[in-house]
């Protein structure tokens, strides 16, 4: 979205000019001839700098300068004059004036402050958003099967401290979620909880990003003070930037560039994507870095290892799909289920999610049956699980196998055993080895 800028000045020869100089930058432009027409146009429009003279008829730009800094204490205001004194230039700065501009105006200098206070005004969004997500509610995670039972019982250990924690899995498989969980039962749950991808540290900029630029832009660590930082995709990152990471967070001083060294107190959370054995070989991960990370190393499974949380985060995502773009949700039959549990889901859980909102786009409200679900991923088959071991590909034919034959049956047991030439206990036991059990009880027969 182009910024938006306000020129406030009562000469129409000037408020012109600027109009046309900054939209051949590629900024928006409103335009006001007086205080009050500001405060107006201000009360309905968004900006992200104000140009303002400071000799106006009527209120004048000093008294609109007080007024905007009460209504909007982070909208960055360059006040303008062409009888600049230095008890005006004082007294503008003293009301929170971003800078002092005197006519006639240099066109570089103007524009290099206006793209400077847009930057700001953008930084400033991107602080508040950061600190309203630090008080979410805690994240909602499924977890019927007893491999995601076992890491969630690791991180509600990991709370009650502050130790390091490194999180450890495929792609997709809800690492960030889990991090989130881990600070929202922690003692830093009312602090910020700041979330850095890897993307967002490439570059030359990455340590003024991380650790801030002088004194006016603030790093993404500093915004963790007190609560906690996740690092995801830790291995992406320059090694050398990483052990500076580890450095900063082990010691809790940060040193911005350009600015004065601060203490820092953030709990450490970082995620890679594969083996640390690996990533330390090939020379992608810090050997200190991931000592300071892996205090408490916490392997986080596949979805084709964790096929009984499957039916819930389908019926999860249908819900949560449906709100998000004001659809009905849809519903699966039991053999749509029973196929999307057999698909080996390289994607993992991130899949799974997109599968179920794209099955909410075409087909919202709807009960879909394994006749009419939409294709599933071509890169890997049902059941014919590569990743998966021998006895977990197996389970999943029988699994898939079984759900197809009770929902021909009605589920009656007797009437599929018989199908499937089994016997009936046999087969109770095996429905009970595979957590399947019926819709509803009295469907089952006597």
């Amino acid at each position: 979205m182009s910024a938006r800028v306000l020129v406030v000045d009562d000469e129409a020869s000037i408020r012109e000019s600027l109009k046309d100089l900054l939209e051949d930058e590629g900024f928006l432009v409103g335009l006001a001839a007086s205080g009050e027409e500001a405060l107006a146009w201000l009360a309905r429009y968004r900006a992200d700098c104000v140009l303002l003279d400071i000799w106006l008829p009527g209120i004048d730009g000093l008294e609109v300068l007080a007024r905007i800094r009460a209504k909007d204490p982070d909208l960055p205001v360059i006040v303008m004059s062409g009888h600049a004194t230095i008890d005006a230039a004082v007294e503008a700065t003293r009301k929170g004036a971003f800078d002092f501009l005197e006519k006639p105006l240099a066109s570089e200098r103007l524009l290099v402050q206006v793209r400077n206070a847009v930057a700001q005004r953008a930084l400033s969004h991107e602080n508040r958003a950061l600190k309203r997500q630090a008080r979410a509610v805690a994240p909602h995670v499924v977890a019927v099967s007893r491999a995601m039972r076992e890491v969630l019982a690791l991180l509600d250990k990991a709370a009650s401290t502050h130790a390091p924690v490194l999180l450890v899995g495929e792609r997709g498989t809800g690492k960030s979620l889990l991090a989130r969980y881990l600070h929202a039962r922690s003692a830093r749950a009312e602090h910020p909880f700041v979330c850095v991808h890897h993307a967002e540290l490439a570059g030359e900029d990455a340590d003024a990003r991380l650790f801030g630029l002088g004194e006016r832009e603030e790093g993404l660590l500093p915004l963790a003070h007190r609560g906690s930082l996740f690092v995801d995709g830790l291995e992406h990152l320059d090694p050398a930037l990483q052990a500076r990471l580890a450095r900063a967070l082990r010691t809790r001083r940060v040193q911005p560039l350009g600015g004065r060294t601060r203490e820092v107190d953030a709990r450490a959370i970082a995620s890679v994507n594969e083996d640390p054995a690996a990533l330390l070989r090939a020379g992608r991960l810090d050997e200190e870095t991931y000592y300071f990370f892996a205090v408490l190393e916490v392997r986080v499974p596949p979805l084709r290892a964790r096929r009984e949380d499957i039916p819930e985060l389908v019926a999860y995502f249908a819900e949560l799909h449906a709100r998000e773009l004001d659809r009905k949700p849809v519903r699966f039959s039991e053999e749509a289920i029973a196929r999307l549990c057999a698909h080996a889901w390289p994607g993992n859980v991130r899949e799974l999610s997109n599968y179920v909102e794209r099955c909410t786009i075409l087909m919202p409200g709807e009960t879909i049956t394994d006749k009419t679900m939409p294709a599933l991923g071509a890169a890997s088959g049902e059941v014919v699980d590569l990743h998966g071991s021998f006895r977990e590909a197996r389970a999943a034919f029988e699994r898939a196998y079984l759900l197809r034959h009770l929902e021909r049956c009605g589920w009656n047991i007797a009437k599929t055993a018989r199908a499937i030439g089994m016997e009936r206990s046999q087969l109770h036991r095996k429905l009970q080895q595979l957590g399947i059990t019926p819709p509803s009880r009295n469907q089952e027969p006597a």
